[in-house]
């Protein structure tokens, strides 16, 4: 059965906005304070990234790309007992994303959803992810396709990804961000409300 982010210990903050209530997990050796958009800027928790990262990443991709034909990520569908969608916000990227990221070189498709998942989140899945679709990000880097891939079942472990993500939540799916990644919203789209099916991210 699946706990909710509740169950996570230790230190938890509920805090309230945007229709949601989104409680955030603070790691065990970091003392507690108020975790919101006017208590932590994004530069505060990491000033350095935030400055190196608009010349890393295009670094990245393109060594990414000379090394490799195509890349492949992943990005994981997570719920909780009420049905809300496991949403985060990265230190250096605008908007709410599911979480995930890139597949290792000799890493399934399985194995990095549940690296990312508990990287970025805390929680360490307990049911074996399952394929939903894959898409194209050709607009975002040639070559490249991101897996949307499900887990059923978690319990809740330590975050890792601390200095990437800034916040982590479940969102109802009537009260999502307004700055959700528009990616994000498109699939959840099709995995909830029907909509077709694009072969794009």
């Amino acid at each position: 059965m699946n706990k909710p982010i509740t169950a996570m210990k230790p230190k938890m903050m509920p805090i309230a906005s945007m229709g949601a209530l989104r409680e955030i997990r603070m790691p065990p050796d970091r003392p507690a304070r108020p975790y919101d958009q006017a208590a932590l800027p994004l530069s505060e928790v990491m000033s350095w990234r935030n400055t190196l990262e608009p010349f890393a990443r295009p670094m990245f991709f393109f060594w990414s790309r000379l090394t490799r034909a195509k890349t492949l990520g992943v990005r994981v569908l997570v719920q909780d007992e009420q049905g809300r969608v496991l949403l985060v916000r990265h230190t250096y990227l605008d908007g709410w994303y599911l979480p995930g990221g890139g597949v290792d070189a000799r890493e399934t498709l399985e194995s990095a959803a549940i690296r990312e998942l508990a990287e970025e989140t805390g929680l360490v899945a307990q049911s074996r992810p399952v394929l939903i679709s894959v898409h194209a990000n050709e607009r975002f880097m040639p070559g490249d396709h991101v897996a949307v891939m499900r887990v059923d079942s978690f319990d809740p472990g330590v975050l890792t990804s601390r200095h990437e993500i800034a916040e982590v939540g479940f969102f109802a799916l009537d009260a999502l961000p307004d700055d959700l990644n528009r990616g994000t919203r498109a699939r959840l789209a099709e995995i909830f409300d029907g909509a077709e099916v694009s072969p794009d991210w």
